[in-house]
């Protein structure tokens, strides 16, 4: 049986409601995901993540499609491909989902995305934090409300330990109108929790 994941996690929160709805989760559930041997919160934009950050990979939450052109996907896209070839990234993507999956993910699913060194005439990327992959984690077939879905954030990070990466950014806002109907309110009986679901 292979050893359990052991991850590096930043957890990027673009706002307070993002990190206190983790922080409740954490409270309800004793702690962090148990694959994560440490988890970071970062507050802001991810072209606000500081340099000294170090990332081998940014999870995206995009559609099966691998668009990478909508909401944290397009910062992803500003971040990692050249500043001349806004859809270099995308087209990598797509090239490993036309690969792996003939050009579709299921939702729920994790694929590992190379990130290509984009060598001259093509100009420098803004990857300041070494990112080397991409993880196409899929919430939504197509860009659409995903808040109907009670356990597809539940089901992206178990894919996580089949990867060789150690640090991991993660975006919670993108996924957040899911995460909170999921929430267990204080009057509602817990038939699945949080915990269940994760390791099912």
């Amino acid at each position: 049986m292979p050893e359990p994941a052991s991850l590096t996690i930043h957890l990027l929160c673009m706002h307070d409601k993002d990190r206190a709805a983790y922080l409740a989760a954490c409270a309800r559930l004793g702690g962090p995901p148990p694959f994560a041997a440490s988890l970071t919160l970062h507050s802001g934009a991810l072209s606000q993540l500081p340099a000294s950050v170090r990332l081998d990979a940014i999870v995206s939450p995009a559609n099966s499609y691998g668009r990478l052109d909508g909401a944290f996907d397009d910062a992803i896209s500003r971040a990692l491909a050249p500043a001349d070839d806004y859809h270099a990234l995308t087209r990598a993507a797509q090239a490993v989902l036309y690969a792996e999956h003939r050009g579709w993910a299921n939702p729920g699913s994790c694929t590992r995305v190379p990130v290509p060194p984009f060598p001259p005439p093509s100009r420098p990327t803004r990857n300041v934090w070494g990112v080397r992959h991409l993880l196409l984690c899929p919430t939504m077939r197509v860009p659409e409300s995903v808040a109907w879905d009670k356990e597809i954030v539940y089901r992206n990070p178990e894919e996580f330990g089949a990867l060789e990466v150690d640090r991991i950014l993660t975006l919670d806002g993108e996924i957040q109108a899911t995460y909170e109907a999921n929430l267990p309110k204080n009057d509602e009986p817990q038939q699945k929790t949080a915990e269940t679901a994760l390791h099912q």
